[in-house]
């Protein structure tokens, strides 16, 4: 329940977050979400009851929207102009490399300490990290160093302007092309998530010891992991179009094969397909919501864009679990993703030729694509 506490919030906070990105300085909102952050930890350590447990979902939730992806993409966005996806994906491959590290460390915290103790180094570690980090490394704009962005030589031959270029939120709000790539991210995250909480359980049902479906879903976590890299240099090599089609191929081909290949060595066909699935969602929200909609309100549009992710995240997981109720098993579930999986890749193909569509047309430009 807290978790859920902690997603809604996220949910509703992300858009209100990324328009104040705008307007409050983006050091000031790190600092602000990692003390919020640490004051979450330390709620957790302190808990006795029930609603105290909440109380921290609700401020991790909040946290999580002030300083997470948002800044992330936004510095991303400042500092790149071009080779953004795959710089997007090397900076999101980092969450996996700290919870690879920081899982045993605090397990052993745990054991030998106790778990209010641990959330307490959490809490510590979080802002040792996080403040030095923003108030001496981070440099939000390339000119804070007399810089320019990587790539803007090629944009200036190209002609671009050297003003963002964009839709207001106003404007995306009244465009088809939004709602279209809206209703690809929920069935993004209601099918990656949907599947993703269920392949131990799926896998040791299919007759996989418990430990050997451990070690599976591992194995796909590290194909993520490479996958984000991977991924964000095939987005910024082909045209948005193809490399969606590419990957909503490779999302459908998982469903699939999850059907299919469920004995020995096969089930890893599935794991590495459904590994690279799960770069998409990074992607899609970090990197097409400024391909499709520019940047000049980037901030804001990117919060909604994880609204919607994370409103298919919350209905994924509990539809999963609904259908194998009523069917005892999750054929129906894959089969059912499979298809959405399809309908999000034409979703997406039909939401870039709109956005071209729109660059031209209201913007008097030709949108990269």
């Amino acid at each position: 329940m807290y978790s859920t506490f902690a997603t809604v919030t996220t949910m509703i906070a992300m858009p209100i977050i990324g328009g104040l990105y705008k307007k409050i300085h983006t050091k000031v909102m790190i600092l602000l979400g990692a003390a919020i952050g640490a004051g979450a930890l330390i709620t957790f350590s302190s808990a006795y009851t029930l609603p105290v447990f909440y109380l921290g979902g609700i401020l991790g939730g909040l946290a999580m929207s002030m300083f997470g992806g948002i800044p992330i993409s936004i510095l991303l966005s400042n500092w790149f102009n071009e080779k953004r996806g795959l710089v997007t994906g090397i900076a999101f491959t980092g969450s996996a490399i700290v919870s690879s590290v920081f899982s045993p460390t605090v397990s052993r915290i745990i054991v030998e300490s106790g778990w209010r103790t641990a959330y307490l180094i959490l809490a510590a570690a979080l802002l040792i990290i996080v403040v030095p980090a923003t108030l001496f490394l981070i440099r939000v704009k390339p000119s804070d160093m007399g810089l320019q962005p990587y790539g803007s030589e090629s944009t200036a031959e190209k002609g671009s302007a050297t003003q963002p270029i964009g839709f207001t939120r106003k404007e995306a709000l009244k465009m088809p092309a939004f709602w279209m790539f809206g209703a690809a991210l929920f069935l993004m995250g209601m099918f990656t998530f949907g599947t993703q909480q269920h392949l131990v359980a799926y896998w040791t049902q299919c007759g996989q010891p418990a430990e050997e479906a451990a070690k599976i879903y591992s194995a796909m976590m590290v194909v993520s992991m490479i996958s984000k890299i991977g991924m964000g240099s095939v987005f910024d090599r082909f045209r948005a179009r193809n490399a969606c089609m590419l990957c909503g191929s490779i999302a459908v081909l998982a469903q699939v094969t999850l059907i299919l290949c469920t004995k020995n060595n096969a089930v890893f066909v599935p794991a590495v397909f459904f590994g690279i699935t799960t770069a998409l969602q990074v992607l899609a929200t970090s990197y097409l919501t400024g391909k499709f909609f520019g940047s000049a309100d980037y901030g804001t549009l990117y919060g909604l864009a994880n609204t919607l992710l994370f409103l298919g995240v919350s209905v994924g997981v509990t539809f999963s679990a609904l259908v194998y109720d009523l069917t005892s098993g999750y054929t129906a579930v894959w089969t059912i993703y499979a298809v959405a999986a399809a309908v999000m890749t034409l979703l997406l193909v039909g939401a870039d030729q709109l956005s071209i569509r729109a660059f031209r047309e209201k913007l008097h430009t030709e949108r990269e694509r």
